[in-house]
């Protein structure tokens, strides 16, 4: 690995710590893009721009928290991705614990979207509202399915 620094009285060792840094501030940066929508607010006036910024890294501070007070060792380098896919993968792994054990799937009622693979497509099974009712006597069904596109 070779790293630079314009400081020639550095120790190795500090250098490698301000790149590892450095790194962490892109991962942050990238995390908030990607996953939180750091690039989609449309707001035009300064304030409200603050606020969307503050909001998302906000809650990829929260985010960061939360995995650390989770964590059985001292983390690495943090990025969502990673958390995302752990929380996806026990996710699929409680889904898979509950089939085996009831032989079926058991998804609770209210408003939980679970997606079950099933054969080749994947359905989404919603009890309560259905997508895009706003109430009236369409909202109270009791399971709404529906095929998720390819």
């Amino acid at each position: 690995m070779l790293l630079y620094s314009t400081d020639l009285d550095l120790a190795p060792e500090r250098i490698f710590r301000f790149y590892g840094a450095r790194f962490q501030i892109e991962f942050a940066f990238r995390d908030a893009k990607q996953h939180l929508g750091l690039n989609d607010c449309q707001a035009r006036a300064q304030a409200k721009l603050h606020f969307h910024f503050n909001i998302v890294f906000a809650a990829l501070f929260w985010a960061r928290l939360q995995a650390r007070l989770q964590a059985e060792h001292p983390l690495g380098p943090f990025s969502l991705r990673n958390l995302k896919r752990h929380n996806f993968e026990a996710e699929i792994h409680k889904r898979f614990a509950a089939r085996s054990d009831t032989g079926r799937d058991d998804a609770k009622s209210g408003d939980v979207c679970s997606c079950i693979p099933q054969g080749k497509r994947k359905v989404a099974i919603r009890a309560g509202r259905r997508p895009g009712s706003r109430g009236g006597a369409q909202s109270g069904r009791a399971a709404a399915q529906w095929t998720h596109p390819r």
